[in-house]
């Protein structure tokens, strides 16, 4: 930092069970790396995400407000980040009016205006030009997964992925807020498949129970970047674990989950970085086991998805976010 200047960062972020962790969780990657950098960093989040949103860090003061909309927290900050899409252009402006201070909205759709001083948007292509329409023009924009907000943690675990000469390994996991049948679905498409190797089943909230048994290991909670390693293919969602996905090279049968997921799903089809079914409303047992099948029986394939995987994202979003807001 110049002068050194202690930076006072504040992160507005909500993280449950209804909208998902996504949010929380990557701007939790991109507060220890602030912290890192000697920066001082407080999260504001709502009541009802106080059973989730746990800091990784000691040094990430956390508080909890009743109104989803109240600014009176923000008057100490250089700089406010808001990862929300139930906080809009007046919540914007409302504190950059009173507080004078820096603006970061963090987002992953163009449908609406924002009065902010830097702009995050992983999962579109850096050339997009909607954005011009919904950014005051001295707003820096970041645009594509050369900033998608990854762990330094999970970015020095990546290695070049290896010919996969079958698959062995599968690994199921929807994120934190999978439906209820999602999960036993999956498992019964790949019951109907040929497959004999292992499974791991990562139910985190999901309330579904499920045993153990001598192919399928269930798991609660549990540390992802192992599992992710180990795994020849992920079934999951397209949420914000998608480009931990990739950074790791691993390839990808998904599902969308929500309207959010969709953006992250149009660009790894565009990308080639994971074969896409759609949304998983639509898909059964029958027709997910058959894209099980066909990747099972086409090894070169889930090879190709997963070089095209590890070529999507590098893992250096964060550092490339920090050096762009120059504090």
């Amino acid at each position: 930092m110049k002068n050194n200047k202690v930076f006072h960062i504040a992160f507005r972020v909500d993280g449950n069970l209804k909208i998902g962790m996504g949010h929380a969780k990557r701007c939790l990657a991109l507060a220890d790396y602030f912290i890192r950098k000697g920066c001082k960093v407080d999260f504001i989040s709502h009541i009802s995400c106080k059973k989730f949103i746990k800091p990784s860090s000691k040094k990430i003061k956390i508080q909890f407000i009743s109104n989803s909309k109240d600014v009176s927290k923000f008057g100490k900050y250089n700089l406010v980040v808001i990862d929300s899409y139930k906080l809009n252009l007046a919540y914007e402006r409302k504190i950059k009016n009173k507080f004078q201070c820096k603006l970061m909205v963090i987002d992953d759709f163009f449908n609406r205006k924002h009065d902010c001083n830097y702009y995050l948007n992983q999962n579109s292509f850096s050339n997009n030009k909607t954005v011009k329409k919904i950014l005051p023009i001295n707003c820096k924009a970041l645009l594509g997964p050369k900033y998608a907000l990854i762990s330094p943690k999970i970015r020095k675990l990546r290695a070049k992925p290896k010919p996969i000469g079958s698959v062995k390994n599968i690994l199921i996991n929807f994120g934190s807020n999978a439906p209820a049948n999602l999960y036993s679905k999956t498992v019964k498409a790949i019951q109907m498949t040929n497959y004999a190797g292992k499974v791991n089943v990562v139910l985190g909230f999901a309330k579904q129970e499920f045993k153990s048994s001598k192919n399928f290991i269930v798991h609660k909670f549990v540390k992802m970047p192992p599992l992710f390693i180990k795994a020849d293919l992920i079934i999951g969602a397209t949420g914000s674990s998608s480009w931990e996905r990739c950074v790791l090279g691993r390839p990808s049968l998904t599902l969308s989950i929500s309207k959010d997921q969709l953006p992250v799903a149009k660009l790894l089809i565009k990308l080639k970085a994971a074969q896409h079914l759609g949304r998983y409303t639509k898909i059964n047992s029958k027709l997910l086991s058959k894209s099980i099948q066909n990747l099972l029986d086409q090894p070169s394939a889930v090879t190709r998805m997963a070089k095209a995987s590890f070529n999507a994202c590098d893992g250096l979003g964060i550092q490339r976010v920090y050096k762009s807001l120059k504090l």
